[in-house]
């Protein structure tokens, strides 16, 4: 943490950065969410950009949205955790308010509910572990959960 580097290239959309992860394999390519962007305004068609997978090439950016096809599947609230699996590069575990965990297996394309015994609750982030692939889910009021992945 002695020297940082602005990474420049194509901006993220206008909402703040609520996790970032980084990819076990590929240090320059890292995950961010982002909190929920605003209620469409009349006449425009909202759009889901919650997920983004920034790959780096020296000190630029760019920037996709892996927040699956339009409508997107995700719920439409903040992101509130992510996490890789350290095995499957594909595998992507994000959090939001009041709604749980989802997955995609396949880089971001499509999302799923994540559910397997945890409760629809608020998780406030997720970590993965990866010596043993071992996810855990920190929620408000419920206590802690792990799964075996």
């Amino acid at each position: 943490g002695v020297h940082w580097i602005r990474i420049d290239g194509d901006p993220l959309p206008d909402a703040a950065i609520r996790r970032i992860t980084v990819d076990w394999r590929d240090p320059k390519r890292i995950y961010v969410g982002l909190a929920r962007t605003l209620p469409p305004q009349q006449g425009h068609r909202h759009q889901s950009l919650q997920i983004f997978r920034g790959d780096i090439d020296e000190g630029t950016a760019v920037w996709t949205n892996v927040s699956g096809p339009e409508p997107s599947t995700l719920p439409q609230v903040d992101v509130t955790g992510l996490a890789l699996h350290p095995d499957h590069e594909d595998v992507i575990y994000a959090s939001f308010d009041n709604v749980g965990v989802f997955r995609s297996a396949d880089g971001g394309e499509s999302w799923a509910p994540f559910e397997d015994g945890l409760p629809n609750v608020y998780v406030s982030d997720l970590v993965m572990r990866q010596s043993d692939k071992v996810l855990f889910a920190s929620t408000m009021g419920r206590g802690m959960y792990r799964i075996f992945v």
